[in-house]
């Protein structure tokens, strides 16, 4: 069977492609304790072709803090929305939406557009800090809490 680009993988099995006679290159794990792949597996392994896995490097610091301001973003974005579901509303922007005329919710409507200022404020001052350590959970206790009328 013809075989290329093989390379080990970070769990020991080999990736490669296999010549499938009907379907073309196929991308294939190789594994020694997979019925199925064992016997490929000891032939590929055995001729000296497998490129040896390098594991990828680790994150920076940056790109980790980046990685959670992005993942806060959207945790927060998420309290804001369930909050107002939590109240009857589609989401945060339809809450908001009731403030700019006299009706039943426009009082509520205010106070979810306060909160919500209130919320990334908090947010984005807390970003800018070291944010080492804090988790998500932590970051949506920490926020303002939404009082409605």
């Amino acid at each position: 069977m013809n075989y290329k680009n093989a390379k080990q993988n970070e769990n020991g099995s080999i990736d490669c492609d296999i010549e499938h006679p009907m379907h073309g290159w196929i991308p294939t794990t190789l594994d020694i304790n997979d019925a199925e792949t064992a016997e490929l597996f000891g032939l590929v392994n055995a001729s000296g072709t497998v490129a040896e896995y390098i594991a990828p490097p680790l994150p920076t610091q940056a790109e980790l803090t980046e990685a959670f301001k992005a993942t806060a973003l959207k945790a927060v974005q998420a309290h804001l929305d369930d909050t107002a579901k939590s109240k009857g509303y589609d989401d945060i922007i339809s809450a908001c939406s009731y403030a700019g005329a006299v009706n039943p919710f426009q009082a509520e409507s205010v106070k979810f557009i306060e909160w919500r200022g209130a919320v990334w404020q908090h947010c984005y001052n807390l970003l800018d800090t070291d944010t080492t350590g804090l988790t998500i959970i932590e970051l949506i206790n920490g926020l303002p809490l939404f009082v409605g009328v």
